[in-house]
């Protein structure tokens, strides 16, 4: 049986506008379990990027709960200091834009992250960012600043920079949206590395050439989980039909 990571009850999120409301997230009822890469698609506006803040703490709900494993309280009745902590020491983040800071180098962009986690030794954190240069091949820019680097080098940096604490969970919004198809294989590539090292991704996307990357597919169509599809880990061998095998699923959902 699968170790869930997440669990979501009743899941809602209303959107009011001049006192009308949008139900952007309807009552979801879903699991994110442990060594999963998860996916989640959709048609634009279904609510992707909504429901991946929401599990994640980072966008307040109108309903429901959202429960972490090994934490007695909702991640929604936390405050923002045992939030913050969450986010820090077993979440990570990578969003479409990099988010670098500008003036820290690309390794000190990754260390910073890392002495948010107190409790670490500071040759320890240097010893984990410098292997994360190494596997994930940016050592050579470490000491460059973001505008120095390529849009694929800088994602990569932030990568790392999400990896830095070991995360129990890697949230991924559109992460290769904004680069373009060289880079996006690379760290596509990158993702499915990490995850085969037993990395959890949760990854919200609409190109299915990522999609395909995940073992675990849930589709969102009118702020509700309509369809989820498990498929074997991914492997380079496998694409084409493993593309096709999607393709024919998200057919039968009108996507």
């Amino acid at each position: 049986m699968q170790e869930s990571i997440l669990s979501a009850e009743n899941l809602s999120k209303v959107f009011k506008v001049q006192e009308k409301e949008s139900i952007v997230l309807d009552q979801i009822n879903v699991e994110i379990y442990r060594n999963d890469f998860t996916v989640i698609m959709g048609p634009s506006g279904a609510g992707k990027s909504t429901l991946l803040y929401a599990l994640s703490g980072m966008d307040s709900i109108s309903g429901g709960s959202v429960k972490l494993s090994g934490s007695a309280k909702e991640l929604h009745r936390m405050s923002e200091k045992e939030m913050a902590a969450i986010r820090s020491e077993r979440f990570g983040f990578v969003f479409q834009q990099m988010n670098l800071v500008s003036n820290l180098t690309i390794e000190e962009n990754v260390l910073v992250a890392g002495y948010n986690k107190k409790e670490k030794k500071p040759s320890d954190i240097k010893a984990r960012a410098d292997s994360l240069l190494q596997q994930l091949s940016i050592e050579r820019i470490r000491d460059q600043l973001p505008g120095q680097v390529s849009g694929g080098e800088a994602q990569r940096a932030a990568i790392a920079r999400a990896l830095i604490n070991e995360p129990d969970i890697l949230f991924a919004d559109e992460p290769t949206g904004s680069l373009n198809r060289a880079n996006t294989m690379n760290i596509l590539d990158i993702l499915n590395v990490v995850h085969a090292n037993g990395q959890s991704i949760l990854m919200v996307t609409h190109d299915m050439k990522a999609a395909i990357r995940g073992n675990r597919i849930l589709y969102l169509s009118d702020g509700k989980v309509t369809g989820e599809l498990k498929l074997p880990k991914y492997r380079k061998q496998d694409e084409m039909s493993r593309e096709e095998q999607i393709s024919v699923w998200l057919k039968e959902l009108e996507w």
